[in-house]
């Protein structure tokens, strides 16, 4: 639908275009679009900050974590590696024993495809029907209609580094980030999310995401704050395991 709707823009504006001359400027944001829509990484490297706020509104921990993927071959053959790591707070009653345990825990995984063996994850049995999973030609972007964003501002570095910033209110969260199949927004959060993301006039070069999530009973507030930086040249690539 959405490609439908661009091509009956573009005929309008071609029949439009001896009574009210030449095309407007593509805007700060619609250009930043089209260049996820050119962007195809080899290479994404996520890292993300979790800050544990108290009741005095004071950050007494970090919870670090890092997401790389990397695209590319290994002899010759399609390979694709994913690895994570990412910090979290253990249960109380992982405490409850004679060991003792800090308070912080650390999960690690990977997921890796190779062409002629498949999928496999943290190392197991290889899936010989799992497909490579990784990115295609726009498949990073994000959904940059204006009308579901506040604050946007487009500045073009003298550097070559263009930037543009903007705030996504709560309630536009899915729709910007997008959801999962029952329309529960993939990025979980209380408050608005402060978003910029850089280009250098062709592709996406990062992104950085900043929200909070409010204390529950269970689970205090958080501060998180995401970078994403992409690569496009090309990888060497190993596997995990």
């Amino acid at each position: 639908m959405k490609k439908i709707i661009c091509l009956l823009l573009v005929l309008a504006c071609s029949f439009a275009l001896f009574a009210c001359g030449e095309e407007d400027e593509p805007t700060g944001a619609q250009k930043t679009a089209q260049f996820y829509e050119n962007s195809l990484p080899t290479k994404v490297v996520t890292t993300s900050t979790q800050s544990i706020i108290n009741d005095s509104g004071v950050a007494v921990q970090t919870l670090n974590g890092k997401y790389e993927l990397v695209t590319g071959t290994i002899a010759g053959k399609l390979a694709t590696v994913q690895t994570y790591e990412q910090d979290y707070l253990r249960e109380v009653a992982d405490g409850a024993n004679a060991v003792v345990v800090g308070p912080i825990a650390t999960e690690k995984g990977s997921l890796e495809y190779l062409e002629d063996y498949g999928r496999r994850t943290n190392g197991g049995a290889w899936d010989p029907n799992g497909l490579n999973f990784g990115p295609t030609a726009g498949s990073i972007a994000i959904n940059l209609d204006e009308s579901l964003l506040q604050n946007v501002k487009y500045t073009e570095g003298e550097n070559g580094i263009n930037t543009l910033t903007f705030t996504v209110p709560n309630a536009n969260i899915a729709a910007v980030f997008g959801a999962d199949s029952d329309d529960v927004a993939l990025l979980t959060a209380s408050s608005d999310v402060e978003v910029t993301i850089t280009n250098n006039g062709a592709f996406v070069q990062s992104i950085a995401i900043s929200y909070s999530i409010e204390g529950t009973r269970y689970y205090p507030e958080r501060q998180i704050t995401m970078i994403t930086e992409y690569a496009y040249d090309v990888q060497d690539v190993e596997l995990a395991h």
